[in-house]
């Protein structure tokens, strides 16, 4: 179940991420930039290089995708 929280959650860059309702989407969440640490940093940046260079169409990078989040005060702000 998913809850509303604001403590980070555990993630693992290397950990493929398959949804059932479309299996042709494979994703890899990062632990993210924000919290400003240097090792999740170079992880990504591996990541992201070993996956560009491989020789392999199903191991290869097709998509990055950033998710920029703003503090939201109120449900009226979502809508503003």
């Amino acid at each position: 179940m998913i809850t509303d929280d604001t403590q980070r959650g555990i993630h693992d860059i290397d950990l493929e991420l398959v949804f059932a309702s479309n299996p042709d989407f494979i994703f890899h969440d990062s632990a993210g930039m924000e919290s400003g640490s240097r090792d999740e940093v170079m992880k990504l940046d591996a990541f992201i290089a070993k996956r560009a260079g491989s020789v392999y169409p199903t191991q290869r990078l097709h998509l990055i995708g950033l998710v920029i989040s703003e503090p939201v005060n109120s449900l009226t702000d979502c809508y503003l």
